[in-house]
């Protein structure tokens, strides 16, 4: 949303943001702000990312806690967000067992906030050029 890059990057004019590279630049310094945010718990960002803290804000509240990552995931309370973060973590881990053939011992790990966080921190240095 242009009004959410402008607040990530507040050096990005909202004309700037049909291009390409500065489109991805902004929408991964936010993601990566988001899954600070939630201590890298890639489930929590990713719903942040799509449907904003607050709307997330509200999940949490009703899971009060108590839910596993699966019983989050099937309580967002937004269909498009639901899915969206379904499909990414579905895609990560098909892409990660073609591509590597690896095979992570399941999803946990988007939940837990743990090792795949890396590996955004090194994209959002590519797209600033500093790695």
């Amino acid at each position: 949303m242009p009004a959410t890059a402008v607040d990530t990057d507040q050096t990005v004019q909202q004309r700037e943001l049909m291009e390409p590279a500065v489109n991805v630049r902004v929408g991964s310094k936010y993601l990566k702000q988001v899954l600070d945010r939630y201590g890298g718990n890639w489930v929590m960002g990713l719903a942040a990312y799509n449907a904003g803290p607050g709307a997330l804000e509200r999940w949490k509240k009703a899971a009060n806690g108590s839910w596993g990552m699966l019983e989050f995931i099937e309580s967002i309370g937004y269909r498009e967000t639901r899915d969206y973060v379904s499909s990414i973590l579905r895609n990560y881990y098909w892409y990660t067992f073609l591509l590597k053939g690896e095979d992570f011992n399941g999803l946990i790990k988007f939940w837990n906030g743990n090792s795949i966080e890396t590996e955004v921190d090194q994209s959002v240095k590519r797209q600033n050029g500093s790695a």
